[in-house]
């Protein structure tokens, strides 16, 4: 037995029959996931790690729980397909570490807690504080991308596998322990507790509403003894000593490679039609893929057949097209609506109005009134291209940005951009790849895998040596098309 796994959100699946195949245990599973699975007797342990949908990153995977339960699942993940970006928790959630001011200001305290590693403490009381003091703070905000900040507490805070030791002295329950009589059950139970805690307060984790008395109890008696260990190890503390281990996190970005392969390991358990997962993404009713996948359960030997008729009606009943550029640190950028004016198979030519004012990306050419831009999209290629044109439709140059894999969303189309890209102006000759150095450094961190950069690297290759040929779409649209649509 590998691990034991708690799976939720739109892969779930997926990912349930991924990791039955390679070994795990599946806890927890929901009751449709027994059903498609015929779990005679399903565990309902407490999970080593959770797996769920991303609440930063659309269509993005976030990992949660122990350091070595997640290693290993990122380590299957990879071996199977290791086309996704890869962001992890600089330290692990609720870890407590013995920290070291390293300065104090007005209304917070920074501090270093080891490898280079900074947490703010909000706190009036900064002032008391000097550099170089040792104190013990748990971690009770995290961070996994670049942007966000470390938040430390100096109150300490004890997890186990049903319940949290917290500051404040109050129950509070999981949203995730939706039965009344369960929640009865737990709020009784924990005021009872209270009175043992010394001021602390009781969480009771998800995992609680499956626990019997007994153990709740047994776990809350635990956690005491850890909580004393605890704070008597705070006392003889070396500075940067972890002295509890919190949860470790990981976002996983999936590039289009690897959700096609998630795709077919649902279709081996029940009929799934190509780009499921990503037409699910923008999705509020998927109507029309639930009933296009009921057909496909009658002639499963048609998927390709069936796939490919209902991308053509999803896009046969466009008129505008968004472009929805992931960028590897998990923000997004919605480029359109833009006028559809050709699909064909897989194939659109997208025409979007700029407005004035700024330069063109990687261009250095201003926008100017009547501007417009032109963008040939592939599902399934690896680059997308801009050609921008003036208000007397001369080009102004050209914009190839490479990414992963194209694939179709609700109202347009989504790929997570890799940093580098390929430009030229429409006065030069010459060609030119910028933001080599941000792939460069992303592989060197383990953001991008070095077959997704391996990928990327033939990739702006490839339309180097076919620049004239992958822009000469745009300019025979521009020439032979656009007058009917202005």
């Amino acid at each position: 037995m590998k691990c034991k796994v708690r799976i939720r959100g739109i892969y779930a699946t997926a990912l349930t029959k991924f990791l039955l195949d390679r070994g795990y245990l599946v806890v927890q599973p929901s009751d449709i996931i027994v059903q498609r699975f015929k779990i005679d007797n399903p565990s309902y342990a407490p999970p080593d790690i959770t797996i769920k949908d991303s609440e930063r990153v659309r269509g993005a995977l976030t990992i949660i729980g122990k350091g070595h339960a997640l290693d290993m699942f990122l380590r299957d993940l990879a071996e199977f397909c290791d086309e996704f970006i890869l962001w992890r928790s600089k330290i692990p959630l609720h870890t407590v570490v013995k920290a070291v001011v390293k300065r104090v200001e007005s209304n917070r305290v920074v501090f270093d807690l080891g490898n280079n590693i900074e947490g703010v403490l909000p706190t009036l009381s900064a002032p008391f504080y000097r550099v170089g003091d040792s104190v013990a703070v748990t971690v009770v905000r995290t961070a996994v991308f670049d942007n966000e900040e470390i938040v430390v507490s100096t109150d300490i805070r004890v997890d186990g596998e049903y319940a949290s030791l917290i500051p404040g002295g109050r129950v509070v329950l999981s949203k995730h322990i939706r039965d009344p009589e369960k929640r009865t059950e737990l709020l009784s139970l924990g005021l009872r507790f209270l009175d043992k805690l010394g001021g602390l307060g009781i969480k009771w984790r998800s995992s609680a509403q499956y626990a019997d008395v007994v153990t709740l109890i047994q776990e809350l008696e635990s956690l005491l003894s850890r909580l004393e260990h605890i704070r008597e190890r705070v006392n003889r503390a070396q500075p940067y000593e972890v002295i509890q281990e919190g949860q470790h996190i990981a976002e996983v970005i999936p590039g289009g490679r690897l959700r096609s392969l998630l795709d077919d390991v649902r279709n081996s358990v029940i009929p799934t039609v190509k780009n499921h997962h990503s037409l699910k993404l923008f999705s509020r009713k998927a109507t029309i893929i639930d009933y296009t996948e009921h057909i496909l359960s009658f002639i499963p030997d048609r998927r390709d057949d069936i796939s490919n008729a209902l991308i053509d009606y999803i896009y046969g009943k466009l008129n505008r097209v968004v472009i929805y550029h992931v960028k590897p640190d998990g923000s997004t950028l919605r480029i359109g609506p833009g006028q559809l004016l050709v699909w064909n198979r897989g194939e659109l030519f997208i025409k979007r109005r700029l407005r004035p004012g700024g330069l063109l990306d990687g261009l250095d050419i201003p926008k100017e009134e009547g501007d417009y831009a032109i963008t040939h999209v592939k599902l399934g290629s690896t680059y997308i291209v801009h050609a921008y044109f003036n208000k007397n439709k001369e080009l102004k140059g050209v914009y190839v940005n490479i990414n992963t894999e194209v694939e179709p969303v609700r109202g347009g189309v989504m790929y997570v951009d890799l940093y580098v890209d390929v430009v030229k102006r429409g006065d030069s000759e010459e060609i030119r790849v910028i933001d080599e150095d941000q792939l460069e450094q992303a592989t060197q961190r383990g953001v991008i895998k070095k077959s997704l950069y391996d990928k990327a690297v033939s990739t702006v290759r490839r339309v180097i040596e076919s620049f004239d040929g992958i822009v000469r779409p745009c300019l025979d649209i521009n020439e032979e098309m656009l007058s009917e649509y202005v």
